[in-house]
Parts: C-alpha cells; structure tokens; sequence
C-alpha cells in the first residue's frame, strides 16, 4: 500500500467531464469529449480543443486489454479508453448483473475529433507530434477488431451501453464510426505522405539542376569543334542521380494515393491493395496481414455521406458486396495509407 502522503500523477488536465460536481456524472466519456472537442474547435477555442485530445494521448490506458471479457479478441494495445476516465485520468469501467461495459466506439470518434481539430484550427504540428501513438494504439487496434467474417467491427456494448455476458452486439454505431475514424486516419497518413513527396520532388530536381550544370561543364566542344579535333561528344561526361531519384514503385504508389482515390473512394481497393503490396520495396510493417479486401472492393464513399445512425443491430453476416462503407473498407484503406507507402522523414 501507498505511504502517505504521497504524490499522485496527474493526467486529468483537458478532461471533459460529463457534470461537475455535486453532479453524478463526474466521468469523461471519450464519446463526449470527442463531440465537444469538434465543437470548441469550431468555436475557436483551440487551446481548449487541443487540450481535450492531448489528454486522451496521455491518459491511462491499456486496462482492460487482458480482462476475460475480451479474451477471444485478443486484444491489441491501445490509449484511448474502452468507456471512460475517472480523477486523474484513470481508466474505468461501471457493472452490473450482466458485467462491465466495454465500448469500442472511441477509436473511431478520436480520429474523426484529431482530424477534425486539424482541419479547423489548422495546426498541423500536435497532429503530427501524437500521430506515432494515434496510429499504433488507435487506428492500429480498431483495425484489429475488425470482424474478417462480416468486416464490421466485433460485438461489443457501445453507446447503448449493454454490458456483457451475451448482451453485446454487432451495433451500427460503432461500425459507422470506425469507418469514418479509419478514412479519417487515412486522410491524416496522406497528408503527411504528400508533404514528404514534396519534399523529396524538389530535391529531385534540385539534384537533375546541378547535373545540368555539371554536364554542361564537361561538354564537349560544338560540333563544329568536334569534327575539327576529331574528339566525339559521346565521350560527355555525366553524373547519375539514381540515388536521389523517387523509385518508380514509389512514384506508381503515389498516384494511387491522390485525393478522390485513396481516402474519400475505396472502389477495388482490394486489387490496389495487392497490386501496391506486390510493387512497393519496402513496406514499412510487412508482418501485418492484408485486410478484408472482399469487403474493400466494394465502392466505400466516405461514411459520413452514407452512414444513416440507428439503434437496431446489424445482420451478422452482412451482404459486403452491397455495403459502401464498411470498417474493413475503410481499415483498407487506412492500411493503404499507412503501411504500402514509402517511409516518411522521422516525425
């Protein structure tokens, strides 16, 4: 036991709280703390906004993960919590005769908030400072809970809050917002890709300017010279630019990672998928397992266009082929992004 007094970390900094006290409901929900955070960046409270989202980065989590509830789902690691937080940012859960809650809706309402706090505030910098946690223990872990036999996301309580112990469901809420959190995460992965493309671009043709000139200081004399001294012009000496040059698997990846193509359109994604996968040199994880490319090559508009809210459960087995946007689409797509991509600079 703890010696008093003691010191207790603090991580409750930019909480969202559902009520203040003497309120019940002194919690923060990340499904509250996700709305309110769009909603104070709309309003022009950046600082407020971005430290909501910085506290879901920092806050306890993982607690969960080994809980015989979710033993068949062999749970990754993840940040955000599976309910809520309570003081300091401790990670927490409520039961009752049907055990806990365990919601899995969060992942994919903090990528739609990270990504929508970029938009309307424009700073690019905190997104990319918690990207490296956003990607492996968020976007990373929902793909993981990604159903391959239905491409939804695996039952769980969600907003319904239905507990466990045969309550938990295929809930339509849940799915909708892994789509869109996922297309969002895949949004975020480009942009940073099409910076560094940029980048790389202009010192390509920094690299081709400088071969000019070398070359033109090597030329040989006019033609006119060459036939008098009878040296050839074939002997110029050039300078290759093969080391600095994008590889042409790379450049191929690329034009399949334009807007209208990668992110708000998974139309055959799953034959992109394999194509890309066979083209790229280096994947930069390669141990990951393709996902659902059945559910991918269906066409996946963005969820927010087509998703339609409801409080009945999905079919278990869905028909794929007529579903825009599923979690297995979007997960594709994401994984697209990500993963069959060159490396990007260190954050």
């Amino acid at each position: 036991p703890a010696q008093l007094p003691a010191t207790v970390e603090q991580r409750g900094q930019g909480a969202v709280l559902a009520s203040l006290p003497p309120g019940e409901w002194t919690y923060a929900w990340i499904r509250d703390g996700a709305y309110a955070t769009v909603a104070m960046a709309a309003l022009g409270m950046d600082a407020e906004a971005r430290a909501a989202l910085d506290y879901y980065i920092h806050a306890e989590s993982g607690r969960f993960r080994d809980w015989s509830e979710l033993a068949s789902y062999s749970m990754p690691e993840y940040q955000v919590s599976l309910v809520r937080y309570h003081g300091f940012g401790v990670e927490e859960t409520d039961f009752n005769e049907f055990g806990p809650n365990l919601e899995f809706d969060g992942f994919g309402l903090f990528l739609w908030a990270l990504r929508q706090y970029e938009q309307l505030t424009g700073d690019t910098g905190f997104v990319d400072e918690s990207w490296g946690v956003a990607t492996a223990k968020v976007a990373d872990a929902l793909v993981a809970l990604v159903d391959p036999a239905t491409g939804l996301i695996r039952k769980d309580s969600s907003i319904w809050e239905t507990h466990w112990n045969g309550r938990e469901r295929s809930w339509a809420y849940t799915s909708i917002t892994a789509a869109r959190g996922l297309c969002d995460a895949a949004d975020i992965e480009q942009r940073d890709l099409r910076t560094v493309l940029e980048r790389r671009l202009r010192e390509v043709h920094a690299a081709r300017a400088r071969t000019d000139d070398q070359n033109a200081l090597h030329r040989g004399p006019p033609a006119s010279e060459t036939t008098r001294t009878g040296k050839s012009s074939s002997a110029v000496t050039t300078t290759s630019v093969a080391n600095t040059s994008p590889s042409h698997a790379m450049r191929t990846n690329i034009a399949k990672l334009e807007p209208g193509v990668g992110v708000s359109s998974a139309a055959s994604c799953g034959a992109r998928v394999s194509r890309i996968a066979s083209s790229s040199t280096s994947l930069r994880r390669s141990r990951l397992p393709l996902p659902n490319t059945r559910a991918c090559a269906s066409s996946a508009r963005t969820a927010h266009g087509n998703a339609r809210a409801s409080a009945t459960t999905l079919s278990s087995k869905p028909d794929v082929s007529r579903s825009s946007t599923t979690p297995a689409s979007c997960a594709a797509t994401y994984w697209l992004a990500t993963y069959a991509s060159p490396a990007p600079a260190p954050r």
